[in-house]
């Protein structure tokens, strides 16, 4: 109404007035009926007006400031705002925006990362590469100093300055892809004068936005400004997608087509699955990411206690199905790591039919725990050398695997927290692994002939002396605490007199200085025994001759001691042997 009266004060003629009620009318119903009041739509509702005469009375309207022609639509609207011409304010400041800054593309583009969706169906690991754009004189620092902040790599996108050639422009690409430490792929816009011509509308917009100080009162004029800002915006981010899709990739020096915007994704699935070539396929949406959410933690936290305290049970003693019931089911049961067959339970390591791909970890993690012989070795060491290529595995996973690898080599390695022995996983390991994995080290003792021929020895000894069977005595701890249990089960005087000889006080006194059960068997009783024979290559035999014979006179030195009394006494007071009143 207010356009219609502002147009009959200008003295409009009737076709003005039905021209302007046409391009009304059809403006109003925009949004549902599709139409836009262009040129050719108004020409169709009012065909008895020429097109010359219709370009007149549009630009009597539009001096009126009761229409407007909307570049972005290609279409007239109602102008119900004050007298601001957007398209003259934008030609003003084409002059003073100044260069393109293709760093803002990404963020004009509002580019989404790329995810390896093939990787992530065959793995179960959600990897995922961002996307930026960088001019080339930019490329080389950018390729130099990139690290990974929660994706595993990046695509970029160059866009060469205009003026550019191409044959420069892509030697510099193919050098710069080079120097990639991380899994990056360059790739070389095709499509950048397009680019910079959006780029630099969108800013000459921003610059109107922010120095014309008349939007302020006009909410009509801000609309269309915020109107013209979307319309660009989606231009600007259809157009980089496009140049993503048809850019000439290099990856390493290799040269990629890809087709179309999927190709991105087949790419991304062909690097995730180059670096991490031998990551495990564990299908767990909780765990199997880089940062598990507190109900996920909670979960990983029950299951690694049932997996400590119940290892030998069904299920692990898991009934139904709560979330811990659901990891166990997808990391452990399916794993083949956790196994029941009839009434007998316990954890494995992964065997020929592996469909989680856990072999090649457990074989890397078998490798590298060997320098635990030498000197401790964290789980933080052990996370670290999960994470890297090639396995990558995800945060969340790791707990879990660390205790299902330890319970199926129980045999093989000794366990610490905070530098002291853990003779059984516990719920306080979980707790301290869990807060803080640091907190737990290993150490290997691997046993050679000598230490082999040596424990066997002890065994038979210990199961002579307390009745113990070769299963209760299996396991490296066990031995070594039945062995210091011998000799700290006699009574004080044997534990404490001097009347013994020199072999079997320097092997009671190894025994009684043990604190932990691997140094013992492995270190400090073997160096004892190689002290009293006097030579460290001699044969094995001498120090089990040296240490059957020290035990048995340990073992003995309390009832020899009583019968040597029993026998003074009978002598001195004249009583025969085997009279037991005076």
């Amino acid at each position: 109404v207010d356009a219609v009266e502002r147009a009959e004060q200008r003295d409009a003629s009737a076709r003005h007035l039905t021209l302007l009620k046409t391009i009304a009318l059809v403006d109003l119903f925009r949004e549902r009926s599709g139409l836009l009041a262009s040129d050719d739509v108004l020409q169709s509702v009012i065909p008895d007006i020429s097109h010359k005469q219709m370009k007149e009375w549009l630009t009597q309207l539009r001096s009126w400031s009761v229409v407007t022609y909307r570049e972005h639509l290609g279409a007239h609207t109602i102008y119900a705002g004050r007298d601001f011409d957007l398209q003259a304010a934008l030609e003003g400041a084409t002059g003073k925006v100044g260069e393109v800054d293709v760093g803002r593309l990404k963020q004009l583009a509002n580019l989404r990362p790329i995810v390896a969706k093939r990787h992530y169906h065959q793995t179960g690991a959600l990897r995922w590469f961002d996307l930026d754009v960088v001019a080339l004189a930019d490329l080389p620092h950018r390729v130099a100093k990139f690290v990974p902040n929660g994706s595993m790599g990046q695509f970029l996108l160059v866009v060469p300055p205009p003026g550019e050639q191409d044959r420069a422009a892509r030697t510099r690409v193919e050098a710069a892809a080079d120097l990639a430490t991380e899994p990056l792929a360059v790739g070389l816009c095709l499509r950048g004068r397009r680019l910079h011509e959006l780029a630099h509308e969108a800013m000459t917009l921003e610059y109107v936005r922010t120095h014309r100080p008349e939007l302020g009162g006009d909410a009509v004029a801000r609309r269309e400004v915020e109107a013209r800002a979307a319309q660009i915006a989606n231009e600007l981010e259809s157009e980089v997608r496009r140049a993503f899709a048809a850019a000439e990739w290099v990856i390493g020096g290799e040269r990629k087509e890809l087709d179309g915007l999927a190709g991105l994704s087949r790419l991304a699935s062909d690097l995730a699955d180059r670096t991490y070539s031998e990551a495990p396929c564990l299908f767990n949406e909780l765990l199997n990411r880089t940062a598990p959410g507190s109900n996920a933690i909670a979960a990983q936290k029950a299951l690694l206690k049932a997996m400590v305290s119940k290892p030998n049970v069904s299920r692990l003693g898991i009934d139904g199905f709560p979330a811990e019931g659901g990891l166990y089911e997808s990391l452990l049961a399916r794993t083949g790591l956790h196994k029941s067959s009839g009434d007998s339970s316990g954890f494995h390591k992964p065997g020929r039919n592996d469909p989680a791909r856990l072999s090649p970890i457990w074989k890397a993690t078998d490798e590298f725990l060997k320098g635990a012989a030498k000197a401790p070795i964290s789980a933080v060491d052990l996370y670290a050398m999960w994470k890297a290529k090639p396995f990558g595995l995800r945060e969340g996973l790791r707990p879990v695997l660390l205790i299902a690898y330890l319970l199926s080599r129980a045999d093989r390695y000794t366990v610490y927290l905070n530098d002291q022995l853990e003779v059984a996983l516990n719920d306080v390991t979980i707790d301290r692994l869990t807060s803080d994995p640091s907190a737990l080290t290993l150490r290997v003792f691997d046993a050679g002939d000598r230490a082999r021929q040596l424990f066997d020895a002890i065994r038979s000894i210990v199961s002579e002396t307390t009745g113990a069977t070769a299963a209760e005595l299996k396991d490296s701890v066990s031995l070594a605490k039945a062995i210091v249990g011998l000799v700290k089960s006699q009574p004080n005087f044997a534990q404490r007199t001097q009347r013994l000889s020199a072999e079997a006080l320097a092997v009671r006194s190894a025994i009684r200085a043990a604190t932990d059960p691997h140094t013992l068997l492995h270190e400090s009783l073997p160096s004892t025994l190689d002290e009293l024979v006097g030579n460290a290559h001699a044969p094995v035999g001498s120090s089990v001759h040296i240490l059957t014979t020290a035990l048995r006179e340990i073992s003995s030195a309390y009832q020899r001691t009583l019968n040597a009394i029993d026998q003074t006494l009978r002598r001195e007071l004249d009583v025969p042997a085997g009279e037991t009143s005076l």
